[in-house]
């Protein structure tokens, strides 16, 4: 060792052999692994780990040898990394020749690590399991202390090298400085490479094209830490003295790459603009740099929303690969582009034979068991999941994720994400159990064994999961797979307030107002608001979480309070976007609860992933029967439409009709302005009105705004349509309202009345309703409360069917529940106890005989 460098001595004089143990047959007490061995590393006080050989340690290949070093780690205990003499000047000759010796032995894997006897082996394999992140904390605590090695080796080796070799320093200091970069270790990779460019600009000055090699390596790790604008200063100083027209393409690309991973949309594409010009000029219109080129640029106008002329880069790209290349990889990776920007434009049948091209060309060139093929597979099932096709869909994704699994095995994240688009697809097709059982808890197994259980991975997994739950109607499951998601994210947070919390307090709150347990909803929202609030501030998710803080309100029955939050996230979108504002259709504004990550990448240049998380603010509330242009609404492409419906809902329920008709009205100038009079959508609205209207006991509104959806849906659908027959239908009924209310009266009093909690059709949330069993009329009315002058709804008992007790709950999971069956709808209705319950099923089926 030189003069400067600590020395140490390991004297073995007082140790023990492991394997002599009598009383064990050889093997330590499996106590011994995490409560002894912690004590006796915390006693030395200092770990050495011996890198030898060099290239690959038999450290990191050694079960005993992991977790010592997680341990030491743990307990802050100095680690030394030492390696022998004769390795040092072969790591020095490595470093040179810029080969990857030393980043192949940073690929540490404690899963196949050994040990001379098995039952320390399944020992030390249980005390790892116990270690935060399994064997994913155990690699990458022993990957970071031979990082650690490196950046202290690259110092030494740099600080010895005299001013007389500076060239050979800086080119030393790049070399580790790339290493880093390999190993993530972005900070200490920035300082080499720093020390490299200052050598360089004294000699052989700023515009040698070692300098500028140097500014676009510095560029690029400022870029991967986070430091955009560092970053682009860096790239304009590579740029600035560089003539060589393909180099420069390459740094216009990753220029565009640091501005789309900011959102800077049109930066990326004039960077990208750049970067074609160069090649094109270079190589040619008809050469396959230049299609990528052209696709890269369309792929930036995809993100961007202009989907036009994303068809025609895209276009020019695949022009170009069928005449240069054919049926190649890169031709079909140009038609799943394609059929995306022609899918978003609502060209589904352009869409579907860009897939299909890409899927033919891939089982051409591939065969039917290589990745590629199955992402093709893959593609074209979302399109039919797109299309509502199920069969096909379930059809496609299955061979996608069957593909994936022979290639890669069972326990890889690409199989787990091929389960998740194929549970997508079965709960679309409303196959719930499937989608659970086959697809999205195999998609969670996979990732608690590879990340653990507390990872984001793993929590989005139990989001999904949740949410099938939900789907299906077994609510307390999917609050389990929720709270699960809650309390990873918690964990992950270390006691900071993150979006990613707000985001699995809202998730929760949502669940537990569908179970109807509204005081832990609305706690739950509560804490989502105040994070949303201290991150975020005026914000669309800020507004979202006073939008459900108002539904759970409602669904308590404290219309006042829902009043107040609605009002409140009314007030924040309009300072957001104005009373006017139009929905991006490329960034909606709501979805289903959690969104998958979707990557914005570039062929040609290295970007982010662009993250979308949106919340869920638009779930459909509980069946206001005569609300049928719920889901139609929020089509529409106003930002306030969903925030009005909530506030006409509620006064609606409060019995407030002019205050819901208001709102309504509000929605309707919204419909006409964007779609305009004569839309099946604006028809829709006008029967909300008209039933509210009713409601009030204001026939002659009511029938004008009948006669206005009878008018409309004639025209756009003809006087055959289902839904034009039902409007006429309804037009005629409220003529004969005042007769049918005297019939009703005097059918003589009802069979049984009483207060029952009742699901909700869309949400499936329970309300508290009075029911009123009509024997005579053979029909089951219920009501928000004793005024009987509001009917919320009726089931018609004439051709329905009681289920059994036992039947339903094994449906919704649910005490006390029981359900009436109909040729349209099934209702659940819960009862208080089951005596009530039971008087309610022999009543109910008396009046059906």
């Amino acid at each position: 060792a030189s003069h400067e460098d600590p020395v140490y001595f390991w004297l073995d004089i007082c140790c023990y052999n492991q394997h002599e143990l009598d009383h064990c047959g050889g093997a330590m007490p499996s106590d011994w692994w995490n409560q002894v061995l912690p004590t006796l590393i915390r006693d030395c006080g200092k770990v050495l780990v011996i890198a030898t050989p060099i290239f690959s340690p038999k450290v990191c290949r050694r079960a005993r040898c992991l977790l010592e070093a997680a341990v030491a780690t743990t307990q802050k205990i100095p680690i030394v990394v030492s390696i022998a003499p004769s390795d040092a000047a072969r790591v020095k000759e490595s470093v040179e020749e810029d080969d990857d010796c030393i980043t192949k032995m940073l690929t540490i894997d404690s899963s196949t690590a050994k040990a001379t006897v098995a039952e320390d082996l399944k020992n030390i394999r249980t005390v790892i399991d116990q270690i935060d992140g399994q064997d994913r904390t155990v690699n990458e605590n022993m990957t970071k202390i031979l990082v650690r090695w490196i950046a202290d080796t690259g110092e030494r080796m740099c600080s010895r090298l005299q001013d007389d070799n500076a060239l050979e320093k800086a080119t030393l200091a790049c070399r580790f400085g790339t290493l880093l970069h390999k190993a993530a270790e972005h900070t200490t990779a920035i300082q080499f490479y720093t020390q490299a460019l200052d050598i360089c600009r004294n000699e052989p000055g700023e515009q040698h094209a070692d300098a500028l090699r140097i500014h676009e390596l510095l560029g690029e790790t400022h870029a991967a830490a986070g430091n955009c604008a560092t970053a682009l200063q860096h790239f304009e100083h590579a740029l600035a003295g560089n003539s060589d027209k393909l180099s420069t393409a390459h740094t216009y690309e990753k220029i565009a790459g640091v501005h789309a991973a900011a959102d800077r949309h049109d930066a990326a594409i004039d960077a990208l603009s750049m970067a074609l010009s160069a090649v094109s000029s270079e190589r040619g219109e008809n050469h396959v740099e230049t299609a990528s080129c052209y696709a890269n640029v369309g792929h930036m106008y995809f993100i961007s929303g202009d989907l036009d002329q994303a068809i025609e880069y895209h276009g020019r790209a695949y022009a170009i690969r069928m005449e240069c290349l054919g049926d190649h990889a890169e031709t079909a990776a140009t038609c799943t582009s394609l059929a995306r920007a022609h899918q978003g434009k609502g060209s589904t049948q352009v869409a579907m034979d860009m897939h299909s091209r890409a899927l033919t060309i891939c089982l051409k060139i591939f065969g039917d068991h290589h990745i590629a093929t199955a992402d093709a597979y893959s593609n074209l099932g979302q399109l039919y999941v797109h299309l509502h096709d199920a069969q096909l869909a379930a059809s496609c994704l299955h061979k996608a994720m069957e593909i994936k699994r022979s290639v890669l095995g069972g326990e890889c994240e690409a199989v787990a994400e091929a389960c998740d688009v194929l549970g997508h697809a079965y709960l679309d097709a409303m196959e719930y159990d499937t989608a659970v059982n086959d697809a999205l808890q195999p998609a969670l197994n996979i990732r608690l064994a590879l990340y653990g259980a507390t990872d984001a991975r793993t929590a989005a997994s139990f989001s999904k999961l949740g949410t099938a739950y939900s789907k299906m109607g077994d609510l307390d499951s999917a609050a389990e797979a929720f709270d699960k998601v809650l309390e990873i994210q918690l964990e992950l947070a270390e006691g900071e307030f993150h979006q990613d919390i707000a985001e699995a307090f809202y998730n929760a709150g949502a669940i537990y107002t569908d179970k109807g347990e509204y005081d832990i909803a609305i706690a739950k929202h509560t804490e989502a608001l105040e994070i949303f609030q201290r991150v975020l501030g005026v914000h669309k998710h800020t507004a979202a979480c006073y939008t459900s803080l108002g539904r759970a309100h409602v669904d308590k029955g404290e219309y006042d309070r829902a009043i107040y939050f609605y009002s409140k996230s009314l007030s924040m979108q309009e300072d957001l976007y104005g009373t006017n504002s139009k929905v991006d259709t490329h960034s909606p504004l709501f979805c289903d609860r959690l969104c998958s990550p979707t990557k914005a990448a570039i062929t040609r240049a290295d970007s982010k992933a662009v993250i979308c998380v949106l919340l869920d603010s638009v779930s459909s509330h509980e069946n206001s029967t005569w609300f049928c242009s719920r889901h139609a609404v929020y089509h529409v492409p106003q930002l306030l439409a969903h925030v009005f419906r909530d506030l006409a809902e509620v006064y609606v329920d409060k019995e407030e009709h002019d205050n819901a008709i208001h709102y309504l009205k509000k929605i309707l100038v919204l419909l006409t302005n964007d779609v305009g009079e004569n839309h099946v959508k604006t028809a829709d609205l006008y029967l909300d009105l008209a039933k509210v209207f009713q409601n009030k006991g204001d026939f002659e509104g009511a029938m004008q705004h009948f006669a206005n959806c009878v008018r409309i849906r004639k025209a756009v659908l003809g006087a055959d349509d289902v839904t034009t027959e039902l409007a006429i239908r309804a037009l005629e009924q409220c003529h004969a309202a005042s007769a049918a209310a005297e019939a009703e009266a005097s059918a003589g009093a009802p069979i049984m009345e009483g207060w029952l909690n009742k699901r909700g059709r869309q949400r499936k949330n329970w309300k508290r309703r009075w029911h009123v069993l009509d024997g005579p009329g053979k029909m089951l009315r219920y009501f928000a409360g004793h005024n009987l002058n509001v009917c919320k709804g009726e089931v018609s008992l004439r051709e329905g069917e009681i289920l059994s007790p036992e039947e339903c709950k094994r449906m919704i999971h649910v005490n006390h529940c029981f359900a009436i069956k109909t040729p349209h709808r099934t209702y659940y209705m819960k009862a208080p106890d089951p005596d009530s319950r039971a008087k309610w099923m022999a009543a109910i089926t008396r009046a059906m005989t």
